[in-house]
């Protein structure tokens, strides 16, 4: 008769209740195994399963970490639970622009050089072509400058020279390349339009020629008339005859 085999020991390694949190343990051949309660996850069910109420909408992916979770979003959602629509998704800003996805709608950070809600503009004004702090507004095709005061010009490069309003009495001022000119307004002349043009009225009467002086105006007459203003008549009468002159 053969000798009897040894009993083979047999272990209980749930017998600790290494399983936290009610959970479930499963002893086996040599350690033991979990079944977490809801809300419970790790080896033992010590960590905390923040991902067991399914935050993450829209089939986002959680992630439970140490304190809380991290959804990885499906094409189409943003935010911490995938809940808000991704305006960027579709790519609309152009040209290697920054897209920023808001509550209804979305924004570009355009790159150098372009303009526009989606990038799709050439900036021309990205070179600064305005001179002298003036302001450049890019338009389809080109750029045009506000210029600040005292200068004029497509690029606010020359002075004006109308900005200390030189020509009096409501004339008109243009800005040269070194000085300016004035337009007077009726009844002014000089450089500045700062004399009375006594001349105004046309008092040199049978086209005689008027100048203006400082208080008053004179005038040259045509042949045949005489006076301050050419009133007068230098043809003799026809009745008049001259007398024979005894020799």
């Amino acid at each position: 008769m053969a000798a009897n085999a040894p009993l083979t020991e047999v272990i209980d390694h749930c017998a600790s209740s290494p399983c936290k949190h009610e959970g479930t343990c499963t002893s086996g051949s040599s350690t033991f195994s979990c079944q977490c309660a809801h809300g419970y996850k790790g080896n033992m069910c010590e960590d905390i399963d923040h991902c067991a109420c399914s935050p993450c909408t829209n089939n986002g992916t959680c992630t439970s970490g140490p304190t809380t979770f991290s959804c990885q979003c499906a094409d189409g959602f943003i935010g911490d639970t995938c809940r808000d629509t991704d305006h960027c998704a579709s790519s609309p800003c152009k040209h290697n622009g920054t897209c920023s996805s808001g509550p209804t709608t979305f924004s570009c950070q355009c790159a150098d050089g372009f303009i526009g809600d989606t990038c799709g503009d050439i900036d021309h004004c990205a070179s600064s072509p305005c001179n002298h702090n003036g302001t450049c507004t890019s338009g389809p095709t080109t750029f045009s400058c506000q210029c600040a005061d005292g200068f004029i010009g497509d690029t606010c490069r020359d002075t004006d020279h109308c900005a200390s309003s030189p020509c009096k009495y409501n004339g008109t001022c243009t800005s040269g390349p070194t000085t300016f000119s004035c337009q007077c307004a009726d009844s002014f002349i000089g450089d500045t339009c700062e004399g009375t043009d006594h001349c105004a009225s046309s008092p040199c009467k049978h086209n005689g020629t008027c100048t203006s002086g400082p208080t008053t105006f004179s005038c040259q007459c045509v042949d045949g008339f005489i006076g301050d203003t050419c009133g007068g008549q230098t043809t003799l009468p026809k009745s008049f005859k001259c007398k024979e002159v005894s020799i």
